[in-house]
C-alpha cells in the first residue's frame, strides 16, 4: 500500500520536480515555474513533463520496499528481544 502512495505521489508532483531541475541550471532562459510548465509542454505535450519519470519510480519504490523491509526485519528482532 504504501509502494502504491509512494507512485501515485511521484507521478503527481513529478512535473514540479522537473521543473525545479530544470530551472536550477544555468541560463535556463525560463521566467520561472509556470513559464517552465507551458514551454516543455509546448515542446512535445504532456510527455515532456514525464521524461525520465522511469527511473525516479524505480527508485521510489525499491526505497519504499527496502524501508518496509527493514522496518518489519527491525521490529520482529525487538519484539523477540523484549517478548520472550
Amino acid at each position: 500500500l504504501g509502494a502504491i502512495a509512494k507512485t501515485i505521489a511521484t507521478v503527481v508532483t513529478y512535473p514540479l520536480q522537473l521543473t525545479q531541475t530544470v530551472l536550477r541550471l544555468e541560463n535556463s532562459g525560463y521566467k520561472g515555474i509556470v513559464d517552465c510548465l507551458i514551454q516543455l509542454y509546448r515542446r512535445a505535450g504532456y510527455k515532456e513533463w514525464y521524461t525520465g519519470m522511469r527511473a525516479k519510480l524505480l527508485q521510489t519504490v525499491l526505497t519504499a520496499a527496502f524501508t518496509f523491509l527493514t522496518y518489519e526485519q527491525i521490529l520482529g528482532a525487538v519484539q523477540s528481544a523484549f517478548l520472550q
